[in-house]
């Protein structure tokens, strides 16, 4: 018999007999890995002898855990008692899994909240992260580390659509942009897309996969009535209202919509528009409409789904049943006219004004009376002469709106003394309003008094976050771009200084968060990464660095 016959009869034989019994080579879990329901998370290991996996930081920082790996079984024990730093009143959970042949994958084998579903949801390895951004002590504004950091805050949170998303059919979009590089929040919500491109466009993202995923909002838009999404998910969802998405995707009870998602999708298609012009498309003999011009009859369904009163043309939020208004305060019910929103309303119709006189599509004399007409009545129905600012609703939060009055300033509206005198009030009293460089909604220690959407909710006493918490007296640098501008736009550009110096200072010591507050009353903080909080800031110090330098050249 042939050699090669001999191996062949061999190896059928072993077949037959039990199978080939193959040695696996022991894996090392030593490296970086991220968990697949919080994809922005990276979880350092280091394995010891034995397969100990010794002590690492949780999901939260409070929540240490160590693990072993025997074989191709891995078991994780969260707060482990024996890891410096664990939580004495956290009882400990462990969870095990398998790891696959490449060593590259763990799946899971057990339920939590974030994974229902028995062996759904794997730990995987991944590069490790980039090394820190370059600091230049010397300069406190430091835009380059700025630069970096928000640069690697946009790339961390994309997130790939699915294959299967409806809305993706014909499109192919490859990326939703969410509101954080950490994915707390999932999706791509349509007001942090549009402070993302205006803070991170051009330079800083790529102008074929923002298009794309600005038209993946757009297809999200309703067809009955023109309402704009509140986010737009990797499966195709569109979500009209903020907060947990309804059975089967179905209307809320308490608030159908947000009034502010029309005006930021109309923002967002104008930042996009302007960040890469295409004005010469007919020069370069392309057939196809620009994105502007493709979109802008949906951007005008979005302005007019939007409520607006027939005596005075602001956004007119209903009292009894009450929507969402401004995505930043979705926990916050404001009644009568709203300020934020009618804002959000008179930017987007300007600049939309612009770009359809510039791109000959659209009605820019609509776009401009509409603007002109909100902005008249602004000072009449919203002023407040006590606080020298102007109130975010004229019914139920009837209070002084501080991102409201900096984003009315930033717009020329008003009277130049009123505008004076509001950013003075900010400038000279800014404890009132600031700390570590960043911004309350409301004058300290004022809190909202209403966030309840239902007269049959009267009861509670007032439904809103903790006071010191989130949207409720916690600091944002998210209204920075507004400040900013106002403070220019005032004559408080070492005041803007100062604050932006601040900011960066925070967000070099502490990471950059959705929020935070330091004990004033509170200690929170927001989502890590944030992304408009990174954007807009980087889009403020662009403000103030241009400013300077053509008043230096003067």
């Amino acid at each position: 018999m042939h050699l090669r016959a001999l191996i062949i009869v061999s190896f059928v034989a072993e077949c037959i007999l039990g199978g080939i019994q193959r040695v696996r080579t022991p894996c090392n879990l030593t490296g970086h890995w991220t968990y697949t329901p919080e994809p922005g998370h990276d979880y350092s290991w280091s394995e010891s002898k034995d397969g100990d996996l010794l002590c690492f930081p949780g999901r939260d920082a409070w929540l240490r855990a160590s693990g072993k790996i025997v074989g191709d079984n891995v078991t994780l024990k969260f707060a482990d008692k024996s890891c410096p730093g664990a939580s004495p009143s956290m009882p400990e959970i462990v969870k095990w899994g398998t790891i696959d042949e490449t060593c590259s994958t763990i799946t899971m084998h057990d339920v939590q909240p974030n994974c229902p579903t028995a062996g759904s949801c794997m730990y995987q390895r991944i590069p490790p992260p980039p090394p820190p951004c370059p600091t230049n002590a010397s300069n406190p504004l430091d835009i380059d580390w700025l630069k970096c950091k928000s640069h690697r805050i946009i790339n961390g949170s994309r997130i790939r659509i699915l294959p299967t998303s409806i809305l993706n059919r014909g499109l192919n979009a490859t990326y939703a942009y969410t509101p954080d590089a950490s994915h707390s929040y999932g999706a791509q919500w349509t007001r942090d897309f549009a402070y993302t491109v205006l803070g991170g466009a051009p330079d800083l993202m790529d102008e074929h996969e923002v298009k794309q995923s600005v038209r993946y909002t757009f297809r999200g838009q309703r067809a009955s009535d023109g309402c704009m999404p509140d986010r737009v998910q990797i499966d195709g969802m569109s979500v009209m209202s903020p907060g947990g998405m309804m059975p089967n995707n179905g209307r809320n009870p308490q608030h159908d919509h947000a009034w502010d998602n029309g005006p930021f999708a109309a923002i967002l298609l104008a930042a996009t528009a302007n960040a890469w012009p295409e004005t010469t498309r007919k020069e370069r003999g392309l057939q196809r409409p620009s994105l502007f011009c493709e979109l802008e009859p949906s951007a005008r369904r979005a302005l007019d789904f939007v409520n607006r009163s027939s005596e005075n043309h602001l956004v007119y939020n209903d009292i009894n049943h009450p929507n969402c208004t401004y995505g930043f305060t979705d926990t916050v019910a404001k009644t009568g006219n709203l300020l934020f929103t009618s804002l959000l309303y008179i930017d987007a119709s300007r600049q939309l004004a612009g770009l359809a006189a510039l791109y000959g599509c659209g009605n820019a004399t609509q776009y401009g009376t509409e603007a002109a007409r909100m902005a008249a009545a602004i000072d009449d129905v919203m002023y407040d002469s006590a606080s020298k600012l102007w109130v975010a609703a004229t019914h139920d939060n009837r209070l002084p709106d501080v991102w409201g009055s900096a984003y009315l300033v930033a717009l020329g509206l008003s009277t130049p003394s009123r505008r004076q005198a509001a950013m003075d009030a900010i400038a000279t009293n800014a404890d009132t309003y600031l700390a570590h460089g960043q911004l309350r909604h409301l004058p300290y220690p004022t809190f909202w008094t209403r966030c309840t959407w239902s007269p049959d909710e009267e009861s509670i006493p007032s439904g809103c976050p903790a006071e010191g918490t989130y949207q409720n007296g916690a600091f944002w640098a998210t209204p920075l771009s507004y400040l900013t501008k106002a403070m220019i736009a005032t004559n408080n550009t070492p005041f803007a200084r100062q604050v932006l110096e601040a900011c960066v200072a925070d967000f070099k010591a502490n990471g950059i968060y959705e929020d935070v507050d330091y004990g004033r009353p509170a200690v929170s903080k927001g989502v890590l990464n944030y992304t408009a909080s990174a954007t807009n800031v980087l889009y403020a110090v662009k403000e103030l660095l241009a400013h300077e330098n053509a008043a230096g050249s003067r």
